[in-house]
């Protein structure tokens, strides 16, 4: 299921995959795998590609109407997408 929509920012913001992996110490790999929905982020990797594209990190999900909120488990509590803060 994808979720990101990581392809159209990285062509918005007139960049590459391969450099955008190069900014976050990761590999062209993990980049093109969360790119097309075959692996989600963890939270860090979520702020750190948000922080590398500046965007938010909302604008990185698709958005569907009548959709429920997304969560990602933060220890042992659970936090809506939207209400994480970069550290």
């Amino acid at each position: 299921m994808k979720l990101l929509r990581l392809k159209e920012i990285i062509k918005e913001k007139n960049t590459t995959s391969k450099a955008l992996a190069e900014r976050l110490n990761k590999t062209p790999a993990t980049i093109s795998n969360i790119a097309n929905g075959k692996h989600f982020p963890n939270q860090d990797l979520l702020i750190g590609i948000s922080g590398a594209l500046g965007v938010g990190v909302r604008d990185l999900f698709m958005e569907e109407e009548g959709n429920e909120p997304i969560y990602i488990k933060k220890g042992s509590a659970y936090v809506k997408i939207g209400e994480i803060k970069p550290l």
